[in-house]
């Protein structure tokens, strides 16, 4: 490897990590909300699946094209756009890549996003909310008879099961086949730009082996592993220092009626602010114990902290 290949295969690797990190923001934002009302949710997937995908077809353009330095900067002024449709157009003057109707319609939303509408609300004068319309017309294509509540004035898009599921899968085959093209064609020509990070973002969103690519079944697994979590805690109640250590600890007075809510927060990897500040003012209200009880809490979760100790050994 000479060092135009392993500067490459760096950087490239490095920019695999940031397309993964935008585009799995935006899986987890899709998984969280239940209507597409709010501008900013809308706003925060449509931007960040925009920015992680264009990232992954600018790898991939790097990969085909193999840039020697002579030519680097004429190359990143032909890459200078943001328009998804012209990045797939270039990959596929290179090589036969097959997208559905699905995936070639999300590019489309997402070239609209990004060149013309995340701009459109400054002016606050003629802006329309084009962006909501984008993405819940795009979801009406697709996932024909989906219920609508009403809020006053308009309607506004239930995010069911099943558009969580059409989104996730659409999104993971369209991440899948441009980071499968990267993986079978780095390595001829000396670039190890598919090389991921373990038990990244990008590992979840380019490596998923599950033969529908549903992003959505990630988010299922990752719900079940903390709720096995939280059985688990609540039912073993020996043989482990950390579980020894929290039941030392008195219980606050939670509203029982508030914890469903709480822990369906958590399973979307979620912290209410009435959690908050329902634990705020339990320990303001904890006086001078308040103090020692904070040490105490702090132990808990701290990978750095080791219980598996004998107390007799430090007396």
């Amino acid at each position: 490897m000479n060092t135009k290949q392993m500067r490459e295969s760096i950087v490239m690797a490095k920019e695999l990590d940031v397309a993964g990190e935008f585009v799995y923001a935006a899986l987890e934002k899709i998984n969280k909300i239940d209507t597409y009302e709010e501008v900013s949710d809308i706003f925060f997937i449509l931007y960040h699946l925009s920015v992680g995908i264009e990232r992954l077809q600018k790898i991939l353009l790097v990969v085909l094209n193999d840039v020697e330095l002579d030519k680097i900067q004429d190359f990143l002024e032909n890459i200078k756009i943001h328009s998804h449709k012209k990045l797939h157009n270039q990959i596929s003057n290179h090589i036969e890549i097959s997208f559905s109707s699905a995936q070639n319609a999300l590019l489309a939303v997402l070239a609209e996003f990004y060149t013309v509408e995340r701009y459109g609300r400054f002016d606050f004068f003629a802006y329309n909310y084009n962006d909501e319309k984008l993405l819940t017309n795009y979801i009406k294509k697709y996932c024909p008879d989906v219920p609508e509540t009403y809020n006053p004035g308009h309607p506004v898009l239930i995010n069911t099961d099943d558009i969580k599921d059409f989104l996730g899968k659409t999104i993971g085959r369209l991440c899948q086949k441009y980071y499968n093209v990267i993986k079978d064609i780095a390595p001829s020509k000396g670039i190890f730009a598919y090389e991921l990070r373990p038990d990244s973002a990008a590992e979840r969103i380019f490596v998923w082996d599950d033969e529908r690519c549903s992003y959505q079944k990630i988010m299922k697994k990752e719900k079940r592993a903390i709720k096995e979590l939280l059985i688990y805690l609540r039912n073993q109640d020996y043989g482990n220092k950390l579980l020894e250590h929290i039941g030392t600890i008195t219980p606050l007075p939670f509203d029982s009626d508030a914890i469903q809510g709480y822990v369906a927060d958590l399973c979307n990897k979620t912290v209410s602010i009435d959690l908050i500040n329902e634990v705020d003012f339990m320990h303001k209200e904890l006086g001078k114990e308040r103090f020692e009880r904070e040490l105490q809490v702090d132990l808990i979760g701290d990978r750095y902290v080791s219980l598996d100790f004998d107390e007799d050994e430090w007396t």
